[in-house]
């Protein structure tokens, strides 16, 4: 279906730099400006409360933001990682997502504050991840993950690494995901020059990675891992004009072949990165209202 017009004019207004980074700070600098921007479609949601934590992690206090809901019908805590390429996002940054998941799957969301690259490099938001994950399954043996883009990478890995250590969660939610290195597959060559460019996703993987023996390790490419049996329940969000679709939609076959329950959801006419004009598309409130369904149906099994 054509691109929505919506997305097409934001597109639009971006910076055009933004779409070939050449720095950090500079990226960083324009997604801050763009979120101020996206912040103002979207209503904002009352919480009971919100509040900060500090998880004593394996390498370092990992900063943690508390969303409590005004009804709150499970004990359960979904767990999210923001997006970002790993180089950028903040709790901060998804403010009224993670407002809108906890309202809508009424429970506790943590939103983890993961160290970012080029300051740390891979693997370091994989252990920050891993060790929010472990903290919180002290305490909330009903527990849900889910992230976008770079986040969507950290819950797919997070999940593999839980299983392998005896934590059962109950559900995964990958939005967009990246899973692993991909170059020719038809979603990578036909939509890496619109939003999420060929240019940007080399940027993050340079920023991310140490060397590129990484790309081969299952914690950055999760669809390289041995075993996907016995893996929590997964929902999987694609974009139409994403370059990660194909990689997303091949990895939730695999979770299908390996006798894990999962559901793929494609959406048209939207871009990466579409959840984040939550407001302003009408698809990015469906998508989070497809998610949050999703969580609060595994909460209650």
């Amino acid at each position: 279906m054509p691109l929505d017009v919506n997305v097409e004019k934001w597109i639009e207004t971006l910076p055009k730099d933004v779409f070939k980074p050449k720095n950090v700070e500079e990226f960083r600098r324009y997604m801050d400006e763009g979120v101020k921007l996206i912040m103002g479609f979207s209503p904002k949601i009352e919480m009971k409360e919100i509040y900060k934590i500090e998880i004593n992690g394996t390498e370092t206090k990992i900063p943690s933001y508390i969303y409590i809901p005004k009804n709150v019908q499970t004990d359960g805590t979904l767990v999210y990682f923001h997006g970002g390429g790993f180089i950028w996002g903040s709790s901060l940054s998804y403010d009224n997502i993670l407002r809108y998941l906890a309202n809508y799957c009424n429970c506790k969301v943590a939103s983890i504050d993961y160290r970012l690259a080029p300051e740390h490099k891979f693997p370091a938001a994989v252990i920050d991840a891993f060790d929010s994950i472990k903290y919180f399954y002290e305490t909330d043996k009903k527990l849900a993950i889910a992230g976008d883009s770079a986040g969507g990478n950290l819950a797919a890995v997070v999940s593999i690494l839980s299983r392998d250590v005896g934590i059962k969660l109950n559900a995964q939610a990958l939005i967009y995901p990246t899973v692993g290195n991909d170059i020719f597959s038809q979603s990578m060559r036909e939509y890496s020059n619109i939003f999420l460019t060929r240019d940007s996703m080399r940027f993050f993987s340079s920023m991310y990675l140490s060397n590129q023996k990484d790309i081969l390790d299952f914690r950055f490419s999760p669809i390289l891992a041995k075993d996907h049996k016995n893996l929590p329940p997964a929902l999987i969000i694609t974009a139409e004009y994403d370059p990660l679709r194909d990689q997303g939609e091949s990895y939730a076959s695999i979770l299908n072949t390996s006798n894990v329950e999962t559901v793929q959801i494609r959406f048209g006419g939207v871009t990466h990165g579409f959840i984040s004009l939550l407001g302003l598309i009408p698809s990015a409130e469906v998508a989070l209202q497809i998610v949050s369904s999703f969580i609060k149906s595994r909460f209650n099994k």
